[in-house]
Parts: structure tokens; sequence; C-alpha cells
């Protein structure tokens, strides 16, 4: 090889090798490690702790409001955000990191990090799954269902159990929560299934949570999606004492739909449906911590021509 050139292989190799996406180090599967520094944008790591307390302590498990982070690029967001998955893993809460980078379709974007965060491994601390399904067993007034080890693998539990097991959690859960369940019924079907060793069953439970396989496995049933997914869910996770923090990140992505030429309407409805997705969260979900970061900018836009209905479940920003 000439000097001077690089192998192509090799570079590829390199390139694949970089990990160039910011969740990662959001996720507890990572590598275990403390990422954490305490003493950075302390104000807004109190009010946060602050408020996650408050919701951890709220018996009747109700949803925050969002939670704005203000900050340029480098001011510390993603490393605040951080923090906050530290915390809630010491709390038993369940963390939510979406990456909104490459925003499509909003709803689809939070329900698909959602089912990653259940399904994730991590190096230490409870498997989210686990912990999700031994909550709900404990709620309905039976015994756990997985183990819960540190670090514990995904739980692949054979069919028979399965079928056992969700059997006598509908008969608890309904008798305990009659109204609040029946909405609940798909997603506790989904996160049964995501527990099964049947990969056939994996893939149902991912898709009854998107909408694309009815409950039957035959008929495509009328997709639920949006919120009604992760309503059910926040609302599965709020139980046994269980509370769940939304983190939406890299929302900046919304810019370049901003700065594009384009007509005013157009920019005010970008901005008012993003409003309306955000303070929706409010009403849909169930002991959650809705936290999302935004650049000054963007922030400036939805104060200016987002929706006030949902702008009023927004608290107030903390400034970074």
């Amino acid at each position: 090889m000439e000097q001077g050139t690089v192998d192509r292989k090799v570079a590829l190799q390199a390139f694949h090798n970089v990990n160039f996406r910011w969740a990662d180090i959001l996720k507890p599967e990572a590598d275990g490690k403390r990422y954490d520094i305490p003493g950075i944008n302390s104000g807004a790591r109190i009010a946060l702790e602050t408020r996650l307390k408050q919701l951890k302590a709220d018996p009747d498990g109700q949803t925050a409001l969002v939670m704005p982070i203000i900050g340029n690029a480098g001011s510390g967001k993603t490393h605040l955000l951080n923090g906050l998955r530290e915390l809630t893993a010491r709390e038993g809460g369940f963390f939510i990191p979406a990456d909104m980078t490459n925003l499509k379709d909003f709803h689809a974007t939070v329900n698909a990090a959602a089912l990653d965060s259940l399904v994730a491994k991590p190096a230490s601390g409870r498997q989210p799954l686990a912990a999700l399904l031994n909550n709900i067993m404990i709620e309905a007034g039976t015994e756990p269902l997985a183990p819960e080890r540190e670090g514990g693998s995904v739980p692949s539990i054979p069919a028979p159990e399965l079928k056992n097991a969700l059997s006598a959690a509908r008969n608890g859960l309904h008798r305990k929560h009659r109204i609040k369940f029946r909405d609940a019924m798909t997603a506790l079907e989904a996160v049964f299934a995501l527990a099964s060793e049947d990969m056939e069953e994996n893939y149902r439970g991912r898709s009854l949570l998107t909408g694309e396989w009815s409950p039957e496995g035959t008929v495509p049933a009328r997709p639920k999606g949006g919120a009604a997914a992760l309503s059910g869910l926040t609302w599965l996770m709020s139980l046994n004492g269980g509370f769940t923090v939304l983190a939406i990140d890299q929302l900046d992505a919304i810019l370049a739909k901003l700065h594009e030429d384009i007509s005013n309407a157009t920019r005010l409805a970008i901005v008012s449906k993003l409003s309306k997705e955000l303070g929706d969260f409010h009403s849909a979900t169930s002991k959650t911590l809705p936290v999302v970061t935004l650049v000054p900018e963007v922030w400036g836009r939805l104060e200016e021509l987002g929706i006030k209905s949902s702008m009023g479940r927004f608290n107030n920003p903390s400034f970074l």
C-alpha cells in the first residue's frame, strides 16, 4: 500500500467502531461507568431532582408538567440528562431516552425509545423489563415472575409459564384497577410477549405497542400508535410505586425545518404541532416526568408560536 493511502477495509472498520450516537451515554447498558459530574449545572439539577422525588411520592400518579432545559450546544444538556438517568435508576424508576436527531414522526420515535429502554441489558442495576414484570405481578397480588439480578439479561420465559402469569396479572389488575386497566390491556399483553422465549412472540410484543399487529395475530388492528401506546405503558410503569422519566433530547432537528424557505403559515404549523405533541404527554401519560432539552431559538419559537393550551403544560424552563 502506498504511503499516505488508507486501506478501505481498515477505514470502514474504524468508522464503524466510532460511536456517534449521543444517547449511548444515556443508556444504562453502555458500559456501567459513571459519567455524571454533580457540580455541573447544579441549579437545574436540583430542580429536576426535586420534581422527580415529588413525582415518586405522589399517590395519585399524576404526570408532572413538561420540564424544558434550555441551552446552547455544549452547555451540558445531555450531561444533565445522564445524571437524571442515574438518579431515576437509584429511585427505582424507568428512564426512557428519546433521541430526536432523525425526527420523522414524533410519537413513533418516542414509542420506539420506550421499547428499546425496556429490552436494554444494563451493565449494572435492574433489567427494566424484568423490573416491570415484577412490579405488575406484585400489584396484581401474585408472586414476582422474573428474577431481578444486577445487570441481568432480558427475561426469556417459557410460553406455558408466561400464559399463566399473564392471566393472573389480568385478573388481579382488573379487580384492583377496573377502569384504568381497561386502557392498558394491549400494553400489558405486549410487555408479557416481550418476555417470551419465543422470537415471534417478541416481535408481536413490539408490534402491539406500535399498532401493527392485532391482539388475535390475524387481522391488522387499527393502529394505536401515538400517545395511546405510551399511555398504557407508563400506567404499567407506575404500578407498585414505580414512575417514568421521559427524556427528549436533540430537538435541534426542528431548527432545520424552521430555517427552510417556507411560508409563515407552514412555520406556524410546525411549531404548533410540536408544542401540542410535547404538551400531550402531560394528559396522556401516568406518573411521568417529561424533560425536553432545547436550544434557545427553538424554545423562543415555541413561546412565540406554540398553542397556548399546550404551552400551559410546560413548567418554567431551566436555562444553562
